[in-house]
């Protein structure tokens, strides 16, 4: 004869949801809420299931899927903070990559840098990846041979190159003939691929003995290097490529409200061009030149930027435009700041965090000039709005822990001292007082100390071994 349950399955998932256990963490397993609501899962359980499905899982897994593709319910930060293994996400953050998937990427990521140089947005973008999934996967070991480039006159232009294109610059260089040098060799012909800056850089660093006097130049976007006895007939062409970089400034400024200005200025050049405040006045006059709607150089602002790559370079802007950015800035930056601290694990001090929501507001701000002014001195503003974001966060988590610690230890333990002292009876006394104890040790305590971790008011980090 089958024996009926002790408790129907209504019962059941009354009490799982009135004792819901601790949620886990690193080294901490737990159990945790299934689907059904009815029973309780092992976290650990739940992780291996978890690596089964990015190891076998044909396609991409949406976040807002896990729940049900795993059998739990509830939250899942705890899954994503307690998983060993690396996790790679969509452009959007809305779905992790598969293992099979990332494995392909790799595989075309080596294959394609052996021969050219990879446009990392474009490439990200395509294959809906985000850039710090692209950049964990380039940090790992295997990748030591793949190196980032920066365009310090397109900054939002990342690119990837391997050290083959390195050593291919390193062989090609010294085998030119004499006369090639004399007529203006182009380096561009021979790597189609390679922006002519990433060229130019690794052009300079190349020493041969017999190199002939002169410099390697850009010259209309392609890398040509400049013989000293051919300087002055080539001067005419860099300066017309620099007349035509001034106008292009002009147009960008007029079209978008603002453009970057850089001091990229040849010896070969008078010495008024090395000045960038010359240059940046060669603009305005254009400006003022090619617009029909008058002046408007006295509503022009110039933000100096902190570039590596170049002696100087600064943004023009339009106050309008310059306001509008930091208005961007100033609304974005307390949501990302919010998004990392929500997601942090509990070890990252202010600094680390503030450093986070950086990078983390580099990826998703859509326009250029927000990203330019995080290179000058308005990063400090947008500083202080994260601290200030951070530490009210930090505030309010603290109102919230001293509230459920109130209500739910304080308060209780001072409402049964009072009747404790009401009792004349010491036995029954002693009694009660044993009984009180052992409840908050076992209920109470544990009952708070869950709800803190559910509202991730404690979290527990733990030291990488």
């Amino acid at each position: 004869m089958k024996m009926a349950a002790i408790f129907a399955t209504p019962d059941m998932a009354a009490l799982v949801a009135a004792f819901a256990p601790p949620a886990p963490t690193k080294g901490q397993p737990s159990l945790v809420r299934s689907s059904s609501d009815d029973h309780l899962v092992d976290s650990r359980r739940v992780l291996k299931q978890l690596r089964t499905l990015l190891e076998t899982s044909p396609s991409r897994i949406r976040l807002s899927d896990l729940p049900s593709r795993l059998g739990i319910n509830g939250k899942i930060n705890w899954l994503l903070a307690c998983y060993d293994a690396p996790v790679y996400y969509s452009r959007a953050g809305q779905s992790l990559l598969s293992y099979p998937e990332v494995d392909r990427i790799r595989e075309d990521l080596l294959d394609r840098s052996k021969d050219a140089v990879i446009d990392a947005t474009s490439y990200a973008t395509g294959l809906d990846m985000s850039d710090a999934t692209l950049r964990d996967l380039i940090s790992q070991d295997r990748y030591s041979s793949i190196h980032w480039w920066q365009d310090a006159q397109h900054p939002a232009k990342l690119y990837l190159y391997s050290d083959n294109l390195a050593s291919a610059v390193d062989r090609c260089i010294p085998s030119f003939a004499p006369a090639q040098w004399a007529d203006g060799k182009d380096l561009s012909q021979r790597f189609p691929s390679a922006p002519a800056r990433l060229l130019l850089g690794l052009a300079k660093k190349v020493d041969i003995d017999g190199y002939p006097a002169g410099k390697w130049e850009v010259l209309e976007d392609r890398t040509v290097f400049v013989a000293e006895q051919h300087g002055a007939g080539l001067e005419s062409d860099l300066a017309e490529a620099r007349k035509a970089e001034r106008q292009r400034c002009a147009d960008e400024l007029r079209h978008r409200g603002f453009t970057r200005v850089a001091n990229t200025a040849s010896p070969l050049d008078g010495a008024d061009t090395k000045d960038l405040h010359a240059i940046i006045e060669q603009v305005k006059d254009l400006l003022i030149t090619d617009s029909p709607n008058g002046d408007r150089s006295a509503d022009l602002v110039n933000i100096p930027l902190v570039d590596v790559d170049v002696g100087s370079a600064c943004v023009l802007t339009f106050q309008a435009s310059l306001d509008e950015a930091l208005e961007s800035l100033r609304l974005i930056a307390p949501q990302e700041a919010a998004r990392v601290w929500h997601a942090r694990e509990g070890n990252e001090g202010s600094p680390r965090l503030r450093a986070l929501t950086l990078r983390s507001l580099v990826d998703e701000l859509t326009t250029e000039l927000p990203k330019l002014l995080l290179r000058s001195s308005h990063l400090s503003t947008v500083e202080s709005i994260i601290d200030s974001k951070i530490e009210n966060l930090q505030a309010e988590d603290d109102s919230r822990y001293q509230t459920l610690l109130t209500e739910r230890l304080l308060a209780p333990l001072a409402l049964y001292a009072a009747g404790m002292v009401t009792i004349r009876d010491e036995t029954l006394k002693q009694h009660l007082e044993e009984f009180l104890g052992d409840h908050f040790r076992r209920e109470v305590v544990p009952s708070l100390t869950a709800a803190l971790q559910e509202e991730r008011l404690i979290l527990v980090s733990h030291a990488e071994g």
